[in-house]
């Protein structure tokens, strides 16, 4: 069966090709896992890095910079 997503709830990462968005890396964060949104980000920046993909830019939401996280 199929399980509602709280989109707030999930961190994707795109990677832009010939104009598109295209996703390359999710999570679906969750508080009983003990990491921090922050924590998910670092760990999927660095899987997509050790893919082999070079990004020239990464961006977030401001959400990251905030203190509480």
């Amino acid at each position: 069966m199929f399980q509602r997503i709280d989109f707030r709830k999930l961190l994707v990462i795109f990677c832009l090709q010939l104009g598109k968005s295209i996703p390359v890396n999710y999570r679906i964060y969750n508080k009983q896992d003990g990491q921090t949104k922050n924590d998910y980000l670092r760990d999927m920046i660095t899987e997509v890095l050790a893919w082999g993909l070079e990004p020239h830019v990464v961006t977030t939401d401001a959400w990251y910079s905030s203190k509480k996280t």
